[in-house]
């Protein structure tokens, strides 16, 4: 039976491995073929800047130019996994942090919403493993591939279940394993650190919860970036390691050049859609691929008044996981209160973007 049930946020956790990766743990090798790298680069500065199309992509392009002669692209230190650890292993610690904020017993559980990237394997997802872990005997698992935006569309099919009266309380967990997806040949790799945070969903007062959602899919980055073997055989008959990259570069470029001018259609297209303006919101919870992203995201999106947190010269980007952990960090600071705004956004390869505003129901 579906109910007018408002769902918000009732619990917060995350999860970062103990093991500090500092930027001395590249060779001398990958410093100098970043040097031979930007020497032969013709395009300087003024020149990005003159390239801009819209006032969105010259915000990013300030912004990326921050880090235009950094090798490590502003990441100072990452997180990694220990290899004897499963990427279920963090995800089984957000998610007892989380239920543990909430007061939530394991064994009420009537969902587990989960999206690792990667999984501990192919088939099934992690959802399993963390059940069994948390002994959330009665709860369904359920996966919510969306890429590096899934937080966000595990938030709302959570919100679904909940509304429709097929769950009351959910477990959100979500996790990028993504240093082990790094090939350290590859300039982008010092971007890549592992971690995973969770939520718990559930009823709340009127006055709070989630507001609204807004998904775009946009078919024609589809191939801009993906998981998979450096050859072009099928990963599941030659196999090979898998890395995060992208097979398409004129596609990946692309996209990248678009993220100020996605953020801010989907922060048009959420406020449209909950009836807010950009004053109402109050915080900013954002994906941070690399360094200048949430922060460009941000300003491209006129939410420069708002409360925010990145952890990327901590931690690098965690795929999937940044949005909670950042999200974690910021109520562990106590910077959210009841009544709070909050504007959640990532995108993610397939290629989408996804944004969320939640009304803060719960102190800190």
């Amino acid at each position: 039976m579906k109910t007018g049930t408002r769902v918000g946020i009732l619990g917060v956790g995350s999860y970062v491995p103990p093991t500090v990766r500092k930027n001395d743990w590249w060779p001398p090798e990958y410093l100098a073929q970043f040097e031979e790298r930007r020497q032969k680069d013709v395009t300087t500065p003024q020149m990005l800047l003159s390239r801009a199309k819209t006032p969105a992509q010259r915000v990013q392009l300030q912004h990326m130019l921050e880090t235009y002669n950094d090798p490590f692209r502003g990441a100072v230190e990452r997180r990694v996994l220990d290899p004897e650890h499963a990427p279920s292993f963090m995800e089984i610690e957000a998610a007892r942090k989380a239920l543990q904020h909430a007061g939530t017993d394991p064994a009420d559980l009537d969902a587990i919403l989960v999206y690792s990237l990667p999984s501990d394997n192919p088939l099934p997802c992690n959802g399993g493993a963390i059940q069994a872990a948390l002994g959330a005997s009665k709860a369904q698992t359920l996966g919510v591939d969306a890429g590096c935006a899934s937080f966000i569309s595990g938030l709302m099919v959570g919100e679904s279940l909940i509304r429709a009266g097929q769950a009351r309380l959910v477990l959100l967990v979500t996790s990028g394993t993504q240093a082990r997806l790094a090939d350290p040949d590859e300039l982008g790799s010092v971007n890549f650190g592992d971690g995973a945070g969770a939520v718990v969903l559930g009823p709340v007062p009127s006055e709070y919860g989630i507001e609204g959602h807004a998904i775009r899919s946009i078919p024609a980055y589809n191939k801009a970036i993906c998981v998979g073997p450096r050859h072009d055989e099928p990963w599941y008959q030659s196999g090979g390691p898998m890395y995060l990259f992208s097979r398409h570069l004129d596609l990946g470029r692309e996209v990248v050049s678009l993220s100020c001018d996605m953020a801010l259609e989907a922060t048009e297209t959420v406020l449209r859609r909950t009836g807010l303006d950009r004053k109402q919101i109050t915080h900013w919870y954002s994906h941070q691929p690399v360094s200048w992203f949430s922060g460009a995201c941000r300003e491209a999106a006129g939410l420069t008044h708002t409360k925010t947190v990145s952890t990327f010269t901590q931690y690098a980007g965690m795929g999937p996981g940044n949005v909670p952990v950042n999200l974690d960090a910021a109520v562990g600071r106590g910077d959210l209160q009841p009544g709070d705004k909050v504007m959640l956004y990532a995108c993610g390869a397939g290629y989408l973007w996804a944004a969320s505003v939640v009304t803060w129901s719960r102190t800190t």
